[in-house]
């Protein structure tokens, strides 16, 4: 049973709702939900009643809230110690970020966590937005690395957190040279897109900075979504549609011949990238990584 399953449930049960607990955790309700319904599939029980509107935490579980708060207590000390038990040889920093800054933003940040501690190894998380952050506030991760709307409520806009801005993403718009070519001729069709699924932090961003511009130049034509920036590449090389990704990611990765950087008549918007630690959890050598990591740029937010 995993220290966060039991916050969640027991979240759950002190808001009275999945929406509640679900902007306690910093996450949508549906990011919330699929989460709770993993935990459900592990432990081989329904937990919760979802034919009540809203739905609720069964009673039989709830009769189990005292029993989940000692446990936590319990498992939280036995982990805050182990944190705290210095062995130099065999340290691990976990970092928890989206797979695109993975492959572009981390390296950097885990060389700079090498080079003031070298006893320390770096284990890199690679998951959804919503879920990493969850992943910190669980403390089963020690920095972010996360893309970051100054303005957006989540709950890196708290007073829990520590945030540094490491510097600033670009996502750009691309499309086959053939797909460029095609429309740029006052092709009047629909712009076919490939675009993020609705529940990431990309559509959101997208929805609300870039695409009603967009669709001011031309109507839309969603032929595909995909939750991966790598598979979005994949699309848009093959000449499916136009696509917003990641400057970084395009400028390590894209070949001129198969997409075209598309930004001169499509719309384009930029945001921070963020590295975050829970506040007030001191530990000598994390805190000397904090430190080196906030020299990229040392922008706090």
């Amino acid at each position: 049973m995993r220290i966060d399953w039991l916050e969640d449930i027991l979240l759950v049960a002190d808001t009275g709702s999945f929406s509640a607990a679900a902007e306690r955790r910093g996450l949508t309700k549906s990011a919330f939900s699929r989460r709770l319904r993993h935990i459900e599939s592990q432990i081989g029980a329904e937990l919760f009643d979802r034919t009540s509107k809203p739905a609720t935490i069964n009673p039989q579980i709830l009769s189990h809230r005292d029993g989940i708060v000692r446990a936590l207590a319990v498992l939280n000390e036995v982990v805050h110690d182990l944190q705290h038990t210095e062995t130099p040889a065999s340290e691990v920093v976990r970092i928890g970020t989206t797979p695109s800054l993975s492959l572009t933003w981390v390296p950097e940040l885990a060389a700079r966590a090498h080079s003031v501690a070298p006893q320390v190894s770096t284990r890199i998380f690679a998951r959804g937005r919503d879920d990493v952050i969850a992943m910190l506030l669980s403390r089963s991760v020690d920095l972010l690395v996360v893309p970051r709307l100054k303005g957006w409520s989540d709950a890196l806009a708290t007073d829990i957190v520590d945030v540094y801005d490491l510097g600033t993403e670009r996502l750009i718009p691309y499309g086959h040279p053939g797909l460029v070519k095609m429309f740029s001729l006052n092709n009047t069709a629909r712009l076919p897109v490939i675009l993020y699924p609705p529940d990431t932090f990309f559509s959101a961003f997208l929805e609300h900075n870039v695409l009603p511009a967009a669709r001011k130049i031309k109507p839309l034509n969603l032929v595909a979504e995909t939750g991966s920036t790598i598979g979005l590449m994949g699309y848009v090389a093959e000449g499916l549609g136009f696509g917003w990704l990641p400057e970084s990611l395009a400028g390590w990765c894209v070949k001129p011949d198969t997409l075209l950087d598309v930004s001169d008549w499509l719309p384009t918007d930029t945001m921070s990238v963020s590295v975050v630690r829970l506040k007030n959890l001191n530990h000598p050598t994390r805190d000397k990584i904090w430190a080196a990591s906030t020299v990229l740029t040392g922008s706090e937010s």
